[in-house]
């Protein structure tokens, strides 16, 4: 697999290129480390700020698509930090969502945490490529979970405003480290449009609109995603992961008066509806690859992507598919969807 030719900055007409300067880290007052800890006072412990992420390839052939398990959990120790920490503020933010917005505790404890490695300047390098998809979904499960938290009124403006500049940073970065122009570059869409969001900078956010529209028009008429189906065996399994970044870009953008459903004649609901008959039969998928898939149904986390979309949606297809899964959790997503993005479903599960 090549390296897609995304130039800096130029990515699909993108923008204009990014320099150093937009990404320059302002300066953090000395005061910050003890505000962090003053913010973490009587919560868990914070996982501590990771400076890079150099991660471990464990995909052993030439599509991907055969992993090698010790080599995978080496990749997971590589960026252990990261991972406990999106899941540290995961759980918080939705303690303090499904309190009805009154868990200021929950929501204090889950900005401590952004705030500490925010103002530790964390994930800024080195990555390589591995370690670059980490940071992707980091920063994005992060800065969807501080958009909620910051509706609290125990936040201070002086400390939202470090958390706000990290984020405008970091979208800046992940603007210009995008190495394939698949569920890559759909991730790093979600990425910088929740930090769009939360850092307040419109100019992040219309390129990543621009970014998930390309992804929208390679899905065929059939619903499938080209680049997805090259991962043989396990073009299913892809084919759920890159929806769940469209999905969410969508419901971003649906806030702002932008209907990314209507894209390329519906081409979000053809994925999601190819998504669900491959599951009940992946005889297509089967077909369009190459492989005989290697899936074992929905779970918890490769159903994420349901949350939003039967938001915007009804899909009843999908929403009786939720119902028993319910809590859906995706740490990249912020944690739990169901809370995030969920509304009653008023299907009827079919009898057995």
């Amino acid at each position: 697999m090549s390296l897609i030719i995304l130039p800096i900055g130029v990515a699909l007409a993108m923008g204009a290129p990014i320099s150093d300067i937009a990404i320059r880290k302002r300066d953090i007052p000395i005061s910050a480390a003890f505000e962090a800890t003053a913010l973490g006072k009587g919560c868990a412990s914070i996982p501590e700020p990771s400076a890079g992420i150099i991660g471990v390839q464990y995909y052993t052939d030439g599509r991907s698509s055969v992993e090698d398990r010790n080599l995978k959990r080496k990749n997971v120790d590589a960026s252990a930090s990261t991972l406990k920490v999106i899941n540290y503020v995961g759980r918080l933010t939705a303690r303090y969502k499904l309190s009805g917005g009154t868990d200021h505790a929950s929501a204090r404890c889950a900005f401590a945490a952004i705030y500490k490695w925010a103002a530790s300047d964390a994930l800024r390098g080195p990555f390589n490529i591995q370690g670059n998809g980490t940071r992707r979904w980091a920063v994005n499960a992060l800065a969807v979970d501080f958009v909620e938290i910051s509706r609290s009124s125990d936040l201070r403006p002086g400390q939202l405003g470090i958390v706000r500049d990290w984020f405008n940073r970091q979208a800046y970065e992940i603007r210009r480290t995008i190495e394939y122009q698949n569920n890559h570059l759909y991730w790093a869409a979600a990425a910088v449009a929740a930090a769009a969001v939360a850092s307040g900078n419109d100019d992040h956010f219309t390129w990543a609109i621009k970014a998930a529209t390309t992804g929208l028009n390679e899905v065929t008429a059939q619903g499938a995603l080209p680049r997805e189906l090259r991962r043989g065996r396990r073009a299913l399994y892809y084919h759920a992961f890159a929806i769940e970044p469209l999905v969410q870009i969508a419901a971003l953008a649906r806030k702002r008066g932008i209907d990314l459903y209507k894209v390329n004649d519906h081409a979000l609901v053809r994925l999601g509806d190819f998504i669900i008959e491959q599951d009940k039969d992946p005889v297509k998928i089967n077909e369009l690859s190459g492989s005989e898939q290697e899936w074992s149904g929905f779970t918890k986390d490769n159903l994420s992507w349901g949350e939003a979309f039967f938001s915007a949606t009804g899909d009843c297809d999908v929403g009786v598919r939720l119902i028993p899964l319910r809590p859906l959790y995706k740490a990249y997503l912020g944690g739990n969807v169901t809370a995030l993005y969920g509304i009653s479903i008023p299907c009827s599960v079919p009898k057995r």
